[in-house]
């Protein structure tokens, strides 16, 4: 009874998997079109390949991952190598606004790189126009800092596709220290609400 009722699972799993797969391949990754026009179409493939990896894990489980069609599944590895890339491609331009802001320049194009952004300084897809704001209390021997920055997401021509904002706060015996830690945590704040306002937003 246990090995049928793995059976009907297995079988369940392997039509979701061939209707989820056939709706990616019939959807392709429009190659004609701009890169922000291409990662907007995309973005049903990015949540369908997040299922897919689901259900070959549980297929793997249920010892029924050879009964995958394998012409399929490399026709769909080739599509989300080539969604892979197209994200990897995005070039993403840092524009700060004040002498305060360029002091977490360095910082952000870590996080960014770091995540898999391509940073340029010219011909960007993504222009990020970044605001930052830094408040220091120190008080009974503990510096304090807290940091706020807004990013504005600019296309290539400037139209403002979303704006996302970040806050961190530390808290050290030092004050160079807690500004160190405040700002690398806002850094990589803001790097990834850069990638889900890519899957999200634009």
């Amino acid at each position: 009874m246990a090995e049928l009722n793995t059976q009907d699972a297995a079988q369940q799993l392997l039509l979701q998997l061939t209707q989820l797969e056939e709706r990616l391949l019939q959807r392709g990754t429009l190659p004609k079109a701009s890169k922000l026009e291409r990662v907007r179409y995309l973005k049903p493939s990015l949540q369908e390949l997040a299922e897919r990896r689901q259900i070959l894990q549980q297929l793997t489980f249920l010892g029924a991952a050879t009964q995958v069609d394998a012409a399929r599944a490399q026709a769909v590895e080739k599509v989300e190598v080539e969604i892979t890339q197209l994200l990897a491609s995005l070039g993403v331009e840092l524009q700060l606004t004040t002498n305060e802001a360029k002091a977490l320049q360095a910082k952000l194009a870590s996080a960014l790189t770091n995540l898999g952004f391509n940073l340029v300084n010219r011909d960007s897809d993504l222009r990020l126009v970044i605001q930052f704001k830094s408040n220091k209390l120190e008080r009974n021997g503990l510096s304090y800092v807290d940091v706020n920055a807004s990013a504005q997401i600019n296309s290539a021509n400037n139209r403002t596709l979303h704006v996302i904002n970040a806050a961190a706060r530390a808290v050290s015996s030092e004050l160079n220290v807690a500004k160190n830690k405040a700002e690398n945590e806002l850094a990589e704040k803001l790097a990834n609400s850069l990638i889900e306002s890519l899957y999200e937003n634009l």
